[in-house]
């Protein structure tokens, strides 16, 4: 099934919120063909429907038995570009939540042919990389700023005991960092993570982390729910509370450290 979707914005800010969205239900990136977009999900049937299948095992045959269990869902996308933002077509097993999400008011749905300006108030889209030599910071949920900051943060992690930051250092399965900067290793085994996934450190705003142009980026989450995608090259302010995805597969969450005023 196909759907045609109109969002406001420039194709490539688009492009990084549907990958976002995809990314944290499960999809991962495949092979492109031309300008599609092409993001694959491996499902497992439920326990129930194994067990029927395994008993309609001699009627049904042990192939087609394997077939069914190594199934895999494929989303196909397309960004077009349009006057007033891009035209987004996406096909294959598209799941419902995301049918569900366009026709929520974040995007809105048009048919194939009927492509309008939207007028319509829509989020906004996060903005492109400043040109190279600039410095630039973004902040998910608020601006950089001289308020009074912890003087050492808590890296909270899914994947074992936490760790306390009080300057720079780099995240990933397999980080090195040079100049007694402190390394963070993610374990993987399915390698969605990089080896050299992201920088972090912090300064006088705050905690910050830059993507180091990962395979399957770096996603901040608000406490609201809300979700940056980041910039590869860009710093990004954590503030306490947010969490942090490194590649839909593993996460931490940014808290004071004992340095804190």
């Amino acid at each position: 099934m196909t759907h045609s979707v109109a969002l406001a914005g420039s194709p490539q800010d688009i492009r990084r919120t549907v990958e976002a969205w995809l990314f944290d239900h499960g999809f991962a990136s495949a092979p492109q063909s031309g300008s599609a977009l092409t993001f694959v999900r491996r499902r497992r049937p439920a326990w129930s429907r194994i067990a029927a299948w395994a008993l309609a095992l001699p009627t049904v045959g042990s192939s087609l038995l394997l077939l069914l269990l190594r199934r895999t869902e494929t989303v196909v996308c397309v960004i077009e570009p349009a006057l007033s933002g891009a035209r987004v077509h996406l096909s294959g097993a598209v799941p419902e939540e995301l049918v569900g999400a366009l026709r929520a008011g974040l995007i809105e749905s048009v048919a194939p042919q009927a492509l309008a300006p939207d007028t319509r108030a829509v989020p906004a889209l996060r903005p492109l990389p400043p040109p190279a030599g600039e410095e630039s910071t973004e902040v998910a949920g608020r601006r950089p700023g001289p308020a009074a900051q912890p003087r050492a943060y808590l890296i909270v992690p899914d994947w074992g005991p936490s760790v306390l930051v009080t300057g720079g250092g780099v995240m990933g399965r397999q980080p090195r960092a040079a100049d007694g900067r402190l390394t963070v290793v993610v374990p993987d085994p399915d390698r969605r993570v990089s080896k050299e996934h992201a920088d972090f450190g912090m300064d006088s705003s705050g905690f910050w982390i830059t993507d180091r142009g990962s395979t399957n980026g770096t996603r901040i989450t608000t406490v609201d729910g809300s979700i940056t995608t980041c910039v590869a090259g860009r710093r990004h302010y954590v503030e306490v509370g947010q969490r942090v995805s490194l590649g839909n597969r593993r996460s931490f969450t940014v808290r004071p450290g004992t340095g804190e005023d």
